[in-house]
């Protein structure tokens, strides 16, 4: 979908931002691109950061807080990356704000924990067993409290007693302590509370890797979301969100299964290193206000409808935005090409406000893909799993210093995953991208090289080509 020359596609406009000697962010733009002016004005209210020019080892750039009455500070970044990086990422969150709890109510009405189903009768039996689980525990800490009182009541009149008697006395206090010692050992076994049928039934829909990160409180990404409304479509969700009782019933749920279908692809596409083009971006928009217009046609829940219209109509006006972006460029790019190389050098750059959050979430969106390319190139493929990232199990060939070295990335390698959960799956975790950027700029500089020198005799070479990037194939030949 993307040359590894070129990786943000065609160009649309021939203006960038003129990089200082003391070096900026890494260099992902390439010469001829769109380029958005984000400025943070330093006069408007919040919190607001700007992109300083900044090298951070070999990995180079961070955010970091404008103070009031700084001045304001601009960064040129392309179109396609703002569009990708930001407009995106902000439709996304419009889909999971609204539908989490349609979602989730849809369930818990189809799949309820007092059924006659056979899940339903197991989730009453496994809680009655941690209801009883939980009085005994309740009993136990009531025992502790209790014989706590009376031995150290024991103890303090011990103190008391006349001296001749003081040995017999303690020895009853000393018997009484290991009583409460070995009371307070035998805490009864409270087995973890029975899930509910509902949620054990969207798990279903989920594979080994992700389905325990679901939880009933949390909300649910764009993944989990879609993957659910897919799979209990017919079932659960084309009834509940009143779409059988349309004349073209089945067309509408053929659609809104297209929509989540694209947009299931588009999001894990853009969560593992392709940036979605103009037109795509542009898609991925439209497919979220078409499945937020479908679902809030007539659900039974007054709330859950306006709640679901809001969400459309906001995703509308981020549509319009995009178009109205992409619109603007478009046209400059022509007067660009009409008045030749002098039009170009003079043509402005559009200026955009971010928030705090945004331009964090645009900094990193940028700073990720490059980082996984990167380490990649320095230590070989890896993994993000269990909440870290992994070499694999060839790190155990390789020396002991190596190994050694690996380990002390430990807490690094945790916060740039966290970091990408939180870029790609909202989580509700603060993210410190000053932190962030400069771990992983530590990250590559120790592990530089770290692959090539701990290749076993015999090994193959590595393919070298960037994550995640469609790689060269060779020409065809008569005999392939």
């Amino acid at each position: 979908r993307r040359s590894v020359s070129d990786p943000f596609g065609p160009s649309i406009v021939a203006e960038r931002e003129t990089r200082s000697a003391s070096g900026t962010l890494p260099e992902v733009i390439a010469k001829h691109q769109a380029t958005v002016s984000v400025s943070t004005n330093a006069s408007q209210a919040g919190v607001l950061l700007s992109i300083c020019s900044t090298k951070s080892r070999q990995y180079g750039c961070w955010c970091t807080g404008v103070s009031p009455g700084q001045a304001a500070a601009t960064t040129a970044v392309s179109l396609q990356e703002y569009l990708a990086g930001c407009l995106v990422r902000r439709g996304l969150a419009l889909l999971e704000d609204a539908l989490n709890e349609p979602v989730k109510a849809a369930l818990r009405e189809k799949f309820p924990n007092d059924g006659d189903s056979a899940e339903a009768r197991e989730y009453q039996k496994e809680l009655a067993a941690y209801e009883a689980a939980k009085r005994e525990e309740a009993k136990w800490e009531a025992a502790v409290r209790r014989e706590g009182k009376r031995v150290a009541a024991l103890e303090k009149a011990a103190k008391k007693v006349a001296k001749e008697k003081r040995c017999e006395e303690w020895a009853k206090v000393k018997g009484e302590k290991a009583s409460l010692i070995t009371l307070k050992e035998s805490r009864p076994v409270v087995p973890n509370a029975p899930d509910a049928v509902w949620l054990l039934r969207a798990r279903s829909m989920l594979g080994d890797k992700t389905k325990y990160h679901v939880k009933e409180r949390g909300d649910w990404d764009t993944f989990t979301l879609v993957a659910v409304l897919r799979g209990f479509l017919e079932e659960v969700f084309v009834p509940y969100f009143g779409i059988d009782k349309r004349p073209d019933a089945d067309l509408q749920a053929k659609l809104l299964l297209s929509y989540l279908t694209q947009l299931a692809e588009a999001r894990t596409l853009r969560a593992h290193g392709i940036v979605p083009s103009d037109n795509e971006t542009l898609v991925i928009l439209f497919n979220i206000e078409a499945v937020l217009g479908t679902c809030s046609s007539c659900p039974a829940d007054k709330l859950m409808a306006d709640t679901l219209a809001a969400g459309k109509l906001a995703a509308s006006t981020l549509l319009q935005e995009a178009q109205d972006l992409i619109e603007q460029a478009r046209h400059a790019a022509a007067a660009a090409a009409a008045a030749g190389a002098a039009g170009a050098a003079s043509l402005p750059a559009i200026m955009l406000q971010l928030s705090e959050e945004e331009l964090n979430a645009l900094v990193l969106y940028r700073a990720v893909h490059d980082f996984e390319t990167r380490l990649e190139k320095e230590a070989g493929e890896f993994e993000y799993k269990d909440g870290t990232l992994g070499l694999g199990r060839r790190v155990l060939q390789w020396s002991p210093e190596d190994q050694a070295l690996v380990r002390r990335q430990k807490r690094s390698f945790k916060d740039i995953t966290a970091a990408r959960q939180w870029l790609f799956h909202h989580t509700a975790r603060e993210i410190n991208g000053e932190q962030v950027l400069e771990k992983m700029g530590s990250v590559l500089e120790a592990l530089s090289g770290i692959a090539s020198r701990n290749k076993l005799p015999g090994a193959a070479v590595q393919d070298e080509a960037p994550r995640n990037s469609a790689a060269e194939e060779p020409e065809p030949t008569l005999a392939s």
